[in-house]
């Protein structure tokens, strides 16, 4: 027998969760149903640990959280992405982020008034993880408030202005679009305007150019290319 590879013993082993560590949970909850059988036929043999064993109702739970979890860890591995520039990317993620709970929430809503009574309870306790997670979603958006992320959107000649069309940015009080635009306009009319950038200019422009064409490649970005093509109407 060919002795197993090292990458194909990893493949068999499970995963922690490691609180420091982004998407750890759904690393952990992907490799556990991954080894769903194993685990199970490990567990039937070792009387010790039968009451570890889940029940079919407790793995359909773990299914549950890894849908809800992919959205996240999409947008997490994306931005960390260090071949390209991302930045102007934040708040895309943010906006993806926030509808997904949105969707999210609708649909267990709508499992709980024709689902099976026993699952209610469990999806109720998943309706109050999705409110949590919009919480602390909230507050890392909050902490993200710096121009530079409005301003990258705005700059990328892939995007422009079409982000603050959407619903999300649309508000009786404030017009953020054009807030974020005459806040852009007002900075480099005080910090750049007046300065000779020189051959600076020509790298910007060479540089943008190369951006475009990486944006437009990047078949991830669904929801982006829906947004834009919408605005350009």
């Amino acid at each position: 027998m060919k002795a197993c590879s090292t990458a194909s013993i990893q493949r068999l082993q499970l995963i922690y969760d490691v609180p420091t560590r982004w998407n750890s949970a759904y690393n952990m909850l992907e490799r556990a149903l991954h080894m769903r059988r194993a685990i199970n036929l490990y567990l039937a043999e070792e009387r010790d640990l039968a009451h570890l064993a889940l029940s079919n109702s407790e793995w359909d739970q773990c299914g549950a959280l890894l849908t809800i979890l992919y959205p996240f860890k999409v947008e997490s591995t994306r931005i960390q992405d260090t071949s390209r520039p991302t930045i102007q990317r934040v708040y895309w993620s943010y906006e993806r982020m926030f509808n997904t709970i949105d969707e999210l929430r609708d649909k267990l809503r709508r499992s709980l008034t024709r689902g099976r009574r026993k699952d209610k309870d469990w999806i109720n306790q998943l309706l109050n993880a999705i409110d949590e997670m919009e919480r602390k979603l909230k507050t890392y958006y909050t902490a993200a408030t710096q121009y530079v992320f409005s301003e990258a959107c705005l700059l990328d000649p892939t995007t422009k202005t079409s982000l603050f069309d959407a619903k999300s940015f649309t508000d009786d009080v404030v017009n953020w679009k054009q807030q974020y635009i005459d806040a852009t306009r007002e900075r480099f009319q005080q910090n750049y305007a007046t300065k000779d950038l020189g051959d600076v200019r020509n790298a910007m422009l060479a540089s943008i150019v190369s951006a475009k064409h990486t944006c437009v490649d990047d078949e991830d970005d669904d929801f982006q290319h829906h947004i834009v093509d919408k605005h350009e109407m």
